[in-house]
C-alpha cells in the first residue's frame, strides 16, 4: 500500500497531528477511506501503546460529540476513558465544534494531537468523499494514526471477502 500518498494529504497540517483512519479494498478494487469510522477494541489498545511511547507530555484527543448533526459521537465516552486510564500522559479532550467547522491547529508545545473523526478543513479527509480518489493496495481493511511524517499501523489487518 502506498500510504506515503495519503501522508501526503497532511502536508500543511502540524508535525504532531494523527489522524485515525481506517483504508479498505475489496476483492473488486473497490477503495474506501474514512476518518469518521468506529474504533475496533485491538485499534483502542494500540493507540494507548502509543501514547505511551510518544515524547510528548501531553495529548489532546480531538473528538465529534453527541451534538453532531449527521454522526454519533466518536470516540465514545468509554473509549475516551479507556484511554485516559490505559496511558501515561495528561490527556485533553476538546470536542470540536459541529460539522462542517473545521477544526483548528493545535500548535502546543510538547504536545501531540489524535484526531478522530471527519474534519472539513483538511485535505485528507476531502479525499475520503472524493469518489476518483484511490491508491492501489492489497484487499483488505487497514487502521492507521495517519501522521505527514510517518504513519503509525495499528494492526488489525482484515482480509475482506
Amino acid at each position: 500500500m502506498e500510504i506515503k500518498h495519503i501522508e501526503n494529504l497532511l502536508n500543511d497540517k502540524s508535525d504532531n497531528l494523527y489522524v485515525y483512519t481506517r483504508i479498505q479494498s475489496d476483492k473488486n478494487n473497490k477503495f474506501s477511506m474514512n476518518t469518521n469510522c468506529k474504533l475496533d477494541f485491538s485499534s483502542i489498545f494500540k493507540i494507548c501503546d502509543f501514547i505511551n511511547k510518544l515524547d510528548t507530555e501531553n495529548i489532546i484527543l480531538v473528538c465529534r460529540s453527541e451534538k453532531e448533526p449527521y454522526t454519533h459521537q466518536h470516540p465514545s465516552k468509554k473509549e475516551i476513558e479507556f484511554i485516559k486510564n490505559k496511558t501515561n500522559k495528561n490527556i485533553k479532550i476538546f470536542y470540536q465544534e459541529p460539522w462542517p467547522e473545521p477544526v483548528p491547529s493545535f500548535v502546543e508545545t510538547n504536545t501531540s494531537v489524535i484526531r478522530f473523526g471527519f474534519d472539513e478543513g483538511c485535505m485528507l479527509d476531502m479525499k475520503c468523499i472524493d469518489p476518483n480518489f484511490s491508491i492501489e493496495m492489497q484487499f483488505s481493511e487497514y487502521n492507521f494514526l495517519i501522521n505527514k511524517n510517518k504513519s503509525i499501523d495499528l494492526g488489525g489487518k482484515k482480509e475482506l471477502i
